[in-house]
């Protein structure tokens, strides 16, 4: 997992200002929307007072839309947005642990402090085979393999 929210933070505003991208915080997006890419403008929008992890989460989809400079909602640049952001956000180490210690779906979601729609997304791709999967990896160091009963 990141250091802090704090850095997650900075670091997707970084990625997004090196793109020549402005964000902005609205109050006023329409129903249901948490964000908006305007390649145009090269603005993203953000829906203020979302909670941590849903910003986070947001700012890394509309980022992946400002890298690819998509316009429109293309289904294809979506699940592309939506893989990438699962993939900035999910600690393919961390993920293993905590699927190997038998947490749910939303329980990994808690542990990693990320939505539960970006633990889907990316056991949607691990499945999909378009992610590896993290559990078939070899432990890192310091890890202690499982014993045989």
């Amino acid at each position: 997992m990141y250091a802090s929210p704090d850095s997650r933070d900075v670091d997707i505003h970084d990625l997004i200002g090196r793109l020549g991208v402005r964000v902005e915080y609205r109050a006023d997006l329409p129903p249901g929307r948490l964000g908006a890419y305007l390649d145009d403008e090269r603005r993203i929008l953000i829906r203020s007072g979302l909670t941590g992890p849903l910003e986070r989460e947001t700012l890394h989809h509309e980022y992946v839309h400002a890298k690819y400079r998509d316009r429109g909602s293309d289904p294809s640049a979506e699940r592309r947005a939506e893989r990438e952001c699962a993939s900035m956000l999910i600690d393919e180490r961390e993920y293993a642990a905590a699927e190997r210690s038998g947490l749910s779906p939303l329980g990994i979601a808690h542990q990693l402090d990320v939505p539960l729609a970006v633990v889907r997304v990316y056991q949607r791709e691990i499945l999909a085979g378009r992610l590896p999967d993290p559990r078939l990896r070899p432990r890192g160091e310091g890890e202690v393999a499982d014993r045989p009963a």
